[in-house]
């Protein structure tokens, strides 16, 4: 039994020497995949920064952009209202022109009934003259 215990001793001595020559390079290859790793990570911060400042421009673009809009947006409102003040003043003269166009177009048809009526006096005052004439005829004969 001793003999068996001396040589797993051994064995165990030596796996124990297997062990820390082989943790060594475990050991450098796991700081070196850290490394990797960190390496890796400062990449994606570095892009992760880079998206930031990008989006942070964006923001500061948008933003310029907004201001020029409402800028656009106070000028066009105030030309809508010049334009509803024009055509309001507009629409208030061509209600204005309309009333005096009935106005006129009832003058016309007084007008018109009285230049028929006229006409009428016309034809009965050329009727009577001619009666005139012909009683003239008439009494001349009689003289």
């Amino acid at each position: 039994m001793q003999l068996r215990n001396l040589t797993l001793e051994k064995e165990n001595q030596g796996l124990k020497t297997k062990v820390i020559e082989l943790g060594r390079p475990l050991h450098l290859y796991q700081s070196r995949d850290s490394t990797v790793e960190v390496k890796k990570l400062k990449g994606k911060v570095k892009e992760l920064e880079s998206a930031l400042q990008n989006s942070k421009l964006l923001i500061e673009q948008l933003g310029v952009r907004e201001d020029y809009l409402k800028g656009e947006l106070h000028q066009s409102r105030g030309q809508v209202r010049e334009r509803d003040y024009v055509i309001g003043e507009a629409v208030a003269q061509i209600r204005e022109v309309a009333e005096h166009v009935q106005d006129l177009a009832i003058r016309a048809d007084v007008l018109s009934l009285m230049y028929e009526s006229s006409l009428d006096m016309r034809r009965e005052l050329a009727l009577l003259l001619d009666r005139v004439k012909t009683l003239g005829i008439k009494a001349k004969a009689y003289l």
